[in-house]
């Protein structure tokens, strides 16, 4: 079953959702703070990518629904199909994909089109419920839904895509419980036990790389496709 942007936005704005978020900016770190590189996500990325980045523009796909994003500013959300996506080939230095990869049907195409669009050396880092994980397993939160992977699954599809991994690690030790206690020691535990509890993190965070070496053959049905009609660049 897929959430939508109305359960993301009401996960979000509560503990549970105050607890993922925190986890994982802090396991995203600079990968979240691109010094004028042309940077795209896909999927529901708001919590983790600050409105003032200016480098950063979303695709949303439908089933998701629609947020302008950021308030008050030039809107640079779009609304797609799963894939193909309207981005220029070679264009994009960083791709983020959170709340994106469990929910598709067809993982392969999704990550078929973010080596396309990533530009050679480009890097792609991908947040994915771990099929091990304590969060996967309560319906109470965002990360209980779609398809969770084990991290040799993950891998996998990755090294299929020919995608090459540069890091790997896990986050969301902390147990899914919206307790005051849980939710206070919640970063302690996140800093601290890693070490013992990380077979159950909550999440995979892979980071891969985009190599010449490994290009992807070109079909026909591929050739035929439509022009893209979204070029990300940074803005001044």
């Amino acid at each position: 079953m897929r959430r939508n942007v109305t359960d993301f936005h009401e996960f979000y704005t509560g503990a549970l959702g105050g607890m993922v978020q925190h986890a994982l900016v802090r396991k995203l770190g600079d990968f979240l703070k691109p010094d004028k590189q042309t940077c795209l996500a896909f999927g529901y990325v708001f919590p983790f990518v600050k409105e003032t980045n200016d480098f950063f523009a979303v695709l949303m796909p439908g089933y998701l629904g629609a947020k302008s994003w950021p308030e008050g500013r030039l809107n640079r959300v779009a609304v797609i199909d799963e894939y193909p996506w309207p981005i220029e080939t070679n264009s994009v230095d960083q791709l983020l994909i959170v709340h994106g990869l469990e929910y598709t049907q067809n993982p392969d195409a999704v990550l078929k089109e973010a080596w396309r669009v990533l530009k050679s050396q480009g890097r792609l880092k991908l947040v994915v419920p771990n099929r091990f994980g304590f969060w996967a397993r309560s319906d109470r939160n965002v990360l209980g839904f779609g398809r969770p992977y084990s991290a040799g699954q993950l891998l996998e599809i990755l090294r299929a895509c020919n995608f090459v991994k540069e890091k790997q690690e896990r986050a969301l030790f902390t147990p899914p419980l919206s307790w005051r206690w849980v939710v206070r020691l919640s970063p302690y535990i996140e800093k601290y036990m890693g070490w013992l509890l990380d077979s159950f993190g909550g999440v995979h965070i892979v980071e891969v790389s985009k190599q010449l070496y490994a290009g992807l053959p070109v079909t026909v049905a591929e050739t035929t496709k439509e022009k893209p009609v979204l070029a990300v660049k940074p803005t001044a």
